[in-house]
């Protein structure tokens, strides 16, 4: 690294928090943000636009899902009759559904779970 990208790289901190820019990276006085606050303000428009961050802080990242157990599955299938339980359907590929999704809270347990079939749980998505 030269002197001159040093100088230039004390002389222009970023317009938001005053941490100084890394040109190396792609922010530096296009945009005038550091980092750590070209992530926020990407994070705070995709909240806006699209209902959830593109990215998390390290510590606030959530959980990776954890997957019906098989033996759940089977058993919420013969429990609602290999049926789908919005449209009837026995013909058409059936899905274990969440009927509270977990990013609303809800849980694996079985009286949270029904069986959809393919076009009623694509429709329904995480509602």
């Amino acid at each position: 690294m030269s002197i001159k990208i040093i100088e230039l790289h004390e002389l222009t901190p970023c317009v938001h928090c005053g941490e100084a820019l890394c040109f190396e990276k792609g922010y530096g006085p296009e945009f005038g943000l550091c980092s750590q606050c070209a992530e926020t303000v990407a994070n705070l428009y995709w909240l806006v636009h699209a209902g959830e961050p593109l990215t998390w802080p390290r510590d606030e990242r959530p959980a990776a899902p954890v997957k019906i157990p098989p033996k759940v599955k089977w058993s919420i299938l013969r429990r609602d009759g290999f049926k789908c339980q919005h449209c009837g359907a026995e013909d058409r590929p059936l899905h274990v559904d969440h009927i509270v999704a977990r990013v609303n809270g809800g849980t694996n347990d079985e009286s949270n779970l029904q069986a959809l079939c393919d076009k009623c749980n694509l429709r329904k998505g995480a509602k």
